[in-house]
């Protein structure tokens, strides 16, 4: 069923936690939409943010929020968010601090939501490769774009949400966003969109730039905050599986298998030497576990986007062994009962729409 020809009311929401470098660019571009001016508004929560920040925003046509929390995340951003809106909305539109999107954004999103879609994940891609940290984030970030969203769609299986450049239905994300607990908010929010048995649609040609991490310091914290989530995420879906497989919900049950994956950095690097090992100590045994590498750099390969495959990304790999001995270290701190938020900061100038 379609809603023909609709004009949408869209609420674009841009959680900000000591954003100064980017907000005020990212809220031009949320600000200077073509679309109906009356079927669109921006909300800003400006967590920790210099005042000189408040004040340029203050300007715009927005709705500027200032909370004061005693510990911040995104969740309580967008719960309070929600606490403050009053007029009615279609849809929710997350976008983080640093995204910058196209002008014909909400009309894009809008040609969606009138094929019936009511929770859609845009392709969210690099606005940055500024050294070889960044180029890893990129290309690992359109692989997942086309193993869990794409590749997922296209069998039938809802895409995963990625916490930013999201559209969610109002009434749907306002009753539940309450519910969200931990700094993993898109894998809560994607949890309970499962158990509602509620579609995700990945739309592709829809595209949110975002800026990636560049130092291995912000890698390392990123990857820590990520695993914390996914551990979080897997130990909240376990209990809900035996429900979802006599329901036949291959969605949640698929869901709950990533959790369980190994983050894909980490097999790229372990793979290896497990290999080495295994032909030193049982040669009878290594034709398989090589075979296994290759099928899975192959996997990779054709997961990558062709702008990606070139000398760049090749000089880059040679950063994958420290970086994944730095996540290794994090796997020691990680708590399962964690809600903190670790903040990743920007090296890059926002880019304008």
């Amino acid at each position: 069923m379609t809603d023909q020809a609709r004009t949408h009311r869209f609420l674009i929401v841009i959680p900000a936690y000591k954003e100064d470098s980017v907000i005020v660019e990212t809220t031009q571009c949320a600000v200077g939409q073509d679309y109906p001016a009356d079927c669109r508004h921006v909300t800003v929560v400006s967590d920790q943010q210099q005042p000189s920040t408040n004040a340029l925003l203050a300007n715009m046509p927005i709705t500027l929020l200032t909370p004061d929390f005693q510990k911040s995340s995104k969740g309580k951003a967008l719960r309070y968010a929600m606490e403050k809106t009053y007029a009615p909305y279609d849809f929710c539109v997350i976008l983080d601090a640093d995204n910058i999107v196209g002008t014909d954004f909400l009309q894009q999103l809008n040609a969606e939501c009138n094929q019936g879609r009511r929770f859609i994940q845009c392709h969210r891609c690099s606005k940055n490769a500024n050294g070889d940290v960044a180029t890893l984030d990129s290309i690992s970030e359109e692989i997942n774009n086309a193993i869990f969203r794409r590749g997922h769609n296209r069998v039938g299986l809802s895409s995963a949400l990625i916490g930013s450049g999201m559209c969610l239905e109002m009434q749907w994300f306002k009753s539940h966003i309450p519910f969200v607990e931990t700094a993993g908010e898109d894998r809560e929010l994607e949890k309970m969109l499962l158990q509602d048995r509620q579609h995700i649609h990945y739309a592709e040609h829809i595209h949110v730039l975002d800026e990636k991490v560049a130092t291995a310091e912000d890698f390392e914290k990123q990857r820590q905050r990520w695993m914390s989530a996914q551990l979080q995420s897997l130990l909240s879906l376990l209990p809900g599986c035996p429900k979802a497989l006599v329901k036949g919900n291959i969605d949640y049950l698929d869901k709950t298998l990533q959790q369980m994956l190994i983050p894909r950095s980490l097999l790229l690097v372990l793979l290896p030497v497990v290999c080495t090992v295994v032909t030193w100590f049982s040669p009878a045994k290594a034709p398989a576990w090589w075979t296994l590498l290759l099928f899975l750099c192959l996997a990779l390969a054709a997961a990558v986007p062709p702008a990606w495959r070139n000398r760049q990304a090749l000089s880059a790999l040679k950063r994958m062994p420290p970086l994944v001995w730095r996540m290794l270290k994090r796997l020691v701190r990680l708590d399962p009962h964690n809600r903190n938020f670790l903040h990743t900061t920007h090296h890059t100038d926002a880019k304008t729409c």
